[in-house]
C-alpha cells in the first residue's frame, strides 16, 4: 500500500470511530432527556400503565381467592402435623422412661 492510501484508510477509520462515539453520546443524551420528561409525569404514566392491565372478573377473583384459602389451610395443616410430630419426638428424647416397651428394649432403657 502506498503512504497516501494508508493515510486515507486511517482517516476514514478515525472518522467512523468519531461518528460512533457521537452516536453513543447522542443516544445517552436522548435517553436522559426521555427519562427527565417521564419523571415529570409519573401519575400520567401510572394511569397509562393501569389502563393496560387486564383486570380479573368477579368470578375469576372468587376462584383465585378460594384457591389461596384452600392452599393456606392445607399448608397450615401440614405444618401443624409436622410440629406435633417434632414435639412428640422431643418429648420422647427428653424423657426416655416414657418410651413404649419395644423401644425401651431396642435402646436398652429401663430396668
Amino acid at each position: 500500500m502506498s503512504e497516501n492510501n494508508e493515510k486515507t484508510v486511517l482517516e476514514k477509520a478515525t472518522i467512523k470511530e468519531d461518528k460512533a462515539v457521537k452516536t453513543v453520546k447522542t443516544a445517552k443524551t436522548d435517553k436522559k432527556k426521555i427519562e427527565k420528561k417521564n419523571r415529570k409525569r409519573p401519575i400520567k404514566e401510572m394511569i397509562s400503565e393501569l389502563k393496560k392491565v387486564s383486570w380479573p372478573t368477579k368470578a375469576d377473583l372468587r376462584t383465585y381467592a378460594l384457591c389461596v384459602i384452600v392452599f393456606v389451610v392445607v399448608c397450615s395443616a401440614f405444618i401443624a402435623l409436622i410440629d406435633l410430630g417434632v414435639a412428640e419426638v422431643i418429648e420422647l428424647i427428653s424423657a426416655p422412661d416414657k418410651l413404649p416397651g419395644w423401644l425401651n428394649d431396642l435402646f436398652g432403657y429401663g430396668g
